[in-house]
């Protein structure tokens, strides 16, 4: 039997320190809550969710790209639902409280694939249907320059330098206990390159 819906939202957000959108906060979770108490009676868990986006997201960018006026629009709701179950695949995480490998991939694909398909297919999709080559050249743009592939690229060179940090392999060994006890916010400014490429970004 699963539990009540105010039981579940006390399940899956309460003690989350995870700082969510606005949007999700006054929207989104009001509604994805009822999807997940339905889910949880079945043998769905968090990782389907998560394939299930990145299926939808795939889908909805071929749909923008290739699609009529009225076939892209459908594939912008598609991509557009994905935010809901965004917060599913999170609540059932949080409710199950997994937390795999498998996981964490398959969330972090999700969120590199989103923003570079669905700029760069919008910008096709008005090309194909205008023969205006401006939004093809936008919408590359838009997908090189996104959050995805230039956030993942400064956190990869915030590691790499911390990695520099350390005097050889056993050095590592020796102290990698002290990189578990603090979570390093490279926006923030806990890294001084993190700090600046962030700023350069922005």
């Amino acid at each position: 039997m699963v539990e009540s819906i105010k039981e579940l939202r006390k399940i899956c957000y309460k003690g989350s320190s995870r700082r969510r959108p606005l949007y999700n906060e006054l929207f989104t979770m009001k509604f994805t809550i009822y999807i997940t108490k339905f889910l949880l009676s079945t043998p769905v868990r968090a990782n389907h969710v998560t394939m299930l986006m990145i299926l939808l997201v795939l889908i909805g960018s071929g749909m923008m790209a290739f699609g009529p006026i009225w076939v892209m629009f459908i594939g912008i709701t598609l991509i557009h639902f994905t935010n809901f179950l965004d917060s599913v695949d999170g609540e059932i995480s949080r409710y199950y409280k997994e937390g795999d490998l498998t996981g964490i991939f398959l969330e972090e694909l999700y969120h590199t694939l989103l923003i570079p398909l669905m700029f760069f297919s919008f910008g096709y999709g008005i090309y194909t249907q205008t023969g205006n080559g401006l939004p093809v050249v936008f919408g590359f743009l838009s997908a090189v320059f996104g959050s995805p592939i230039v956030l993942t690229s400064i956190k990869t060179a915030v590691v790499k330098e911390a990695m520099d940090k350390f005097e050889s392999k056993e050095d590592f060994m020796a102290k990698k206990h002290l990189l578990s006890k603090k979570k390093i916010d490279v926006k923030s400014g806990d890294t001084e390159l993190g700090k600046k490429l962030y700023h350069l970004y922005e």
